[in-house]
């Protein structure tokens, strides 16, 4: 009796121990999420950076008939609750010149634009914004990129028009779910390699840049529908591009190619090929094998000469879809070029 009597004890002392252990371990925990409720000083840094950008006012919906939601807010909530939560922030055409390190607190951020600023850098801190599936920078002054911005695995769609970016950083390559990425009227000079770690792409816009080559690695954009390229110095396109067996619309005008890869016959999906102003002499004779284009542009090649195949090809294509610049495009001498 006196074993089991015992025993009970030890029991009930080991209980009582660990709820003791228990009640201390719950104050600490509890003790840490009171520090961090209660420090709101980098809200108030934000605030205050809104505050001092006049044009930045307090969350405003705005009526828009052509976004699927029929509009969308402008503006920065100040009310603690609403910007925790927030998912969608809208800070474009504010004159902006810097984004504050402290907008990475802006956990649950889907969408963020901050297009037609002034901003010629971004904070690292962008990168910690691991929730973002859009970013809008259209129309700043961006030099470069940072690094972190690899870090941002969900996005899907980049939007850099009319920066003054003059490279990419490679870990652009980490950005696996992008599908849609636009670098229109930039300064690019080269890609990085790692680009070709984008294989989730759709649409790719380069439009209006420095390129005097694409890497090889543009074989790897198996999902690639539009690619664009006008307004560069290529000079030639790697073969690879034969690969891009879902491409419906290439447009490589005003550069400086001279010939195209042979493996643009592969393209069998492709419906439109725009390739004027470029100083072409000739098509490679797999070309003809393009049996889904409907629009084609050769206009401004003064020196391409095209096959007794090639002229076939194309009198076939003007009679099905008729010339026009939306059509097929040709100089009025080509087909009697000799």
């Amino acid at each position: 009796m006196k074993n089991n009597l015992t025993t009970t004890k030890n029991t009930d002392l080991v209980l009582k121990k660990s709820k003791s252990m228990l009640n201390i371990t719950n104050r600490i925990l509890s003790g840490k999420t009171a520090l961090t409720k209660i420090d709101e000083s980098w809200m108030q840094r934000l605030w205050a950076w809104a505050d001092e950008n006049d044009e930045i006012g307090d969350l405003e919906w705005v009526e828009a008939e052509y976004y699927d939601d029929g509009g969308y807010y402008i503006g920065l909530p100040r009310n603690k609750k609403t910007l925790l939560e927030l998912t969608k922030l809208h800070l474009g055409s504010n004159r902006l010149t810097e984004l504050p390190k402290e907008i990475e607190n802006l956990s649950n951020l889907t969408e963020l634009d901050l297009g037609h600023n002034q901003l010629t850098e971004l904070p690292k801190e962008i990168g910690n914004l691991s929730n973002l599936t859009g970013l809008y920078l259209v129309g700043n002054q961006l030099t470069e990129l940072p690094k972190e911005i690899g870090n941002l695995s969900n996005l899907t769609g980049l939007y850099l028009v009319g920066n003054q970016l003059t490279e990419l950083p490679k870990e652009i390559g980490n950005l696996t779910n992008l599908t849609m990425l636009h670098l229109d009227d930039n300064a690019l000079r080269e890609l990085p390699k790692e680009i070709g770690n984008l294989s989730n792409l759709t649409w790719l816009y380069l439009h209006e840049n420095q390129l005097k080559e694409f890497p090889k690695e543009i074989g790897n954009f198996s999902n690639l529908i539009i690619l664009h390229l006008g307004n560069n110095q290529l000079t030639e396109l790697p073969k690879e591009i034969g690969n891009l067996s879902n491409l419906y619309s290439l447009e490589i005008v005003q550069n400086k190619l001279t010939e195209l890869p042979k493996e643009i016959g592969n393209l069998s999906n492709l419906t439109t090929l725009s390739l004027w102003e470029n100083q072409l002499t000739e098509l490679p004779k797999e070309i003809i094998n393009l049996s889904n284009l409907t629009t084609l542009n050769l206009y401004n090649n003064p020196n391409l000469i095209l096959s007794t195949e090639q002229k076939e090809w194309i009198e076939k294509l003007i009679s099905e879809y008729g010339r026009g610049w939306d059509k097929i495009a040709i100089d009025d001498d080509l087909l009697s070029r000799t």
